[in-house]
């Protein structure tokens, strides 16, 4: 049985080895469009806009740990940051960061670190904006609202494992007319950030933001593989059904 396994996990390794190769370094993945969502389209027009009025951005990347099956959404939340710092670090006011697991901070803080060393050429000096704001659930949000809270920001992203509890930061940024952006993996966070906010993030969407916000190539690869491997799955359920109804299984 772990030797089946096993060779499926190789077959699927394999599988997407290949088709990333092909798509990557192949004019292939330019014949695909892949959807437009308004609201991280807005969610890039509030970037531009916090640089041009010189306000700060709050990014918080939810509280789970890499390693969990929250992990992939806590990845885009790294991600995401990665690129928001990256075209907002013109900006008057560096991107502030809140975390809620101690890998995700020290992992932002890299970020920060990275990117803001290298493009700054006016002080040797760095200074890091990402925070532990707290360990548990409720001790993460309470952390997270002051920072959010700020009069100097304009814009709030929170992109990552955050459950219900995110409604008590989406109602504190609607007080101070924040543009908020809310991508969860919980599906009571949606459902909470779906009544909130009219530019929240549902489903697999979470996984179109780096793509939507970036021109690097990888990122499309990505969502073509992802798509390419649920036709996969779909069509070997198809027939493993075809197969038992006629007896072959």
């Amino acid at each position: 049985m772990s030797n089946t396994i096993l060779t499926f996990f190789l077959i699927f390794i394999l599988i997407i080895l290949v088709a990333g190769s092909i798509l990557y370094f192949s004019k292939i993945k330019n014949r695909f469009d892949i959807k437009k969502y308004s609201s991280i389209l807005n969610l890039r027009n509030s970037i531009g806009l916090s640089i041009e009025h010189g306000k700060g951005l709050h990014i918080s990347l939810g509280k789970s740990d890499l390693n969990n099956i929250h992990g992939a959404a806590s990845l885009i939340g790294l991600e995401t940051l990665n690129q928001i710092i990256d075209q907002s670090i013109l900006s008057d006011n560096p991107p502030v960061t809140t975390a809620g697991s101690g890998d995700l901070t020290l992992l932002a803080q890299s970020k920060h670190q990275d990117v803001l060393i290298d493009k700054s050429s006016t002080s040797s000096i760095y200074h890091s904006h990402a925070y532990l704001s707290g360990a548990t659930n409720l001790s993460y949000i309470a952390g997270t609202i002051p920072p959010s809270s700020d009069e100097d920001l304009s814009t709030q992203i929170f992109v990552g494992n955050i459950g219900p509890e995110i409604g008590l930061l989406l109602d504190a940024n609607q007080r101070k007319n924040h543009f908020s952006l809310p991508a969860t993996d919980s599906l009571e966070g949606q459902s909470v950030s779906y009544a909130f906010c009219d530019d929240a993030v549902l489903g697999e969407e979470i996984f179109a933001i780096p793509v939507q916000i970036s021109n690097n190539s990888i990122f499309k690869v990505s969502l073509l593989i992802q798509d390419l491997l649920r036709w996969l799955v779909i069509a070997i359920i198809l027939f493993v059904i075809f197969f038992k109804f006629v007896g072959l299984l």
